[in-house]
């Protein structure tokens, strides 16, 4: 027979108190591919979690899984790590912000981050709407309070990121459909 390694053979290996190492060994390698195979296809839970996470760009796929697991939407960081790694997905996941449930499996959580299927949600501000009218309308909507959109729209720092040199956004809401 054939060596596997110097000076052991596979008779070898399944004789006397070796013989039952290996049964061992085998049947941890078949428990953890088992163990595995159930993470990647059962979801972790009923839906009853349903959490907006965002992958920044440039996160990395361990800080996404982290948070994922933070949030209980999956049961292992780790395993969601090394599933995506096998996958080649954590080179292939698409920044943005996506709504994932525990009722989704991680295969299916990984297909929507390859795929970007980003959560957006859509709102028509009216022409004439002032800052005020814009407030109440992302408030009704449950989008932003309307506190924080007014605290936005008077911040020095995001003005001048969107290039706006007044002390408001008044003025600056145009009319039109956003997500």
């Amino acid at each position: 027979m054939r060596d596997l390694l110097p000076g052991l053979t596979l008779a070898a290996l399944f004789s006397g108190r070796k013989k039952w190492i290996s049964i061992a060994v085998a049947l941890v390698i078949a428990a953890s591919a088992a163990n595995f195979a159930y993470f990647i296809w059962s979801p972790y839970g009923s839906g009853d979690k349903v959490k907006i996470v965002d992958l920044a760009k440039g996160m990395t796929i361990r800080k996404f899984a982290d948070e994922l697991e933070t949030q209980g939407v999956i049961k292992s960081a780790f395993m969601f790590q090394l599933l995506a790694r096998l996958n080649g997905a954590s080179a292939k996941a698409k920044a943005g912000t996506y709504q994932l449930s525990d009722a989704l499996s991680p295969a299916e959580i990984l297909r929507k981050l390859v795929a970007g299927e980003v959560y957006e949600k859509k709102f028509a501000l009216p022409e004439g709407y002032s800052i005020f009218q814009a407030a109440e309308l992302l408030d009704a909507k449950k989008l932003f309070t309307g506190e924080e959109f007014l605290r936005a729209c008077r911040d020095r720092q995001l003005l001048q990121q969107v290039g706006i040199k007044a002390a408001s956004a008044e003025g600056y809401l145009y009319p039109g459909t956003y997500n």
